[in-house]
């Protein structure tokens, strides 16, 4: 149960990237009308994919295909890891550990109608009960514009859609069955986001407990819904445009953490 309530904090606040922050190592506010439609920019000087974040709370950790984009680990100091496999370098299967003990598996097959379908199990020893699933639903373009989940008889749960501006979310519709649809609007900076250049972004963060992962252009500065501000994100930057510190909400305070990066070679 505690899974699934990240999972959902995770996908009502963090979904709303795409695949594609003003100056640097300034804090950039989460208020602001220009910072609501972004000019799209590309300022970065090199290419790069974050390996840690580090709090006084907490540390997260990233591995990679060598040289590469390919993300294939996450494991952070609360014990948990998340490990990835790829099929014709594409995510195809996670294996979620708790405390180096198995606990969820997700893993990717097309249905009968050629959508993309994610089928997840829960993992006890070498047991595997079907828990959920869900389909996606991208445009021509590759820009996801719907996740559809259902449980493990077929009964809808959940839709989310998106729509997107200069490359990245702009407005999240919720709608959980039964109930009535939301619509959360996304505010963005200009800089790099962190985890800009990562393939597969939003696949991969369907699947991550992280909820401040975000797989936008830019980076999220605030979500919000009819003008009430739900969650907002600060940072500063290093000399090549992408978040050094990310200062995140964690329960009634904040938390900050600071962002260690390698650079992918051409």
């Amino acid at each position: 149960m505690h899974h699934q309530n990240i999972r959902n904090s995770i996908l009502s606040l963090l979904l709303t990237g795409t695949l594609s922050f003003l100056i640097a190592c300034k804090k950039a506010g989460s208020t602001g009308a220009e910072q609501d439609r972004p000019v799209a920019e590309e300022t970065a000087k090199k290419q790069m994919v974050p390996v840690r974040f580090e709090s006084d709370q907490l540390t997260i950790s990233m591995k990679y295909n060598p040289n590469s984009a390919e993300l294939i680990e996450i494991s952070g100091s609360d014990g948990y890891t998340t490990v990835i496999t790829y099929k014709d370098h594409e995510p195809f299967e996670f294996k979620k550990t708790k405390q180096q003990v198995p606990y969820e598996l997700v893993d990717y097959i097309k249905d009968k109608d050629g959508l993309l379908k994610a089928r997840v199990f829960n993992q006890t020893g070498t047991a595997y009960i079907h828990k959920s699933s869900y389909t996606l639903r991208y445009d021509q373009d590759q820009m996801l514009l719907k996740v559809s989940y259902v449980s493990n008889s077929n009964v809808p749960v959940k839709d989310l859609s998106f729509t997107y501006r200069s490359g990245n979310a702009e407005t999240q519709i919720i709608q959980e069955y039964p109930g009535q649809p939301k619509t959360i609007d996304l505010a963005y900076d200009t800089k790099n986001a962190v985890f800009k250049h990562l393939k597969y972004a939003e696949r991969l963060f369907l699947e991550s407990r992280y909820p401040f992962f975000n797989a936008g252009v830019h980076n999220l500065l605030k979500s919000s819904e009819a003008g009430q501000i739900i969650t907002s994100y600060d940072y500063q930057y290093n000399d090549n445009d992408y978040p050094s510190e990310i200062t995140v909400p964690s329960g009634a305070k904040k938390q900050t953490f600071k962002i260690i990066y390698t650079e992918l070679k051409p």
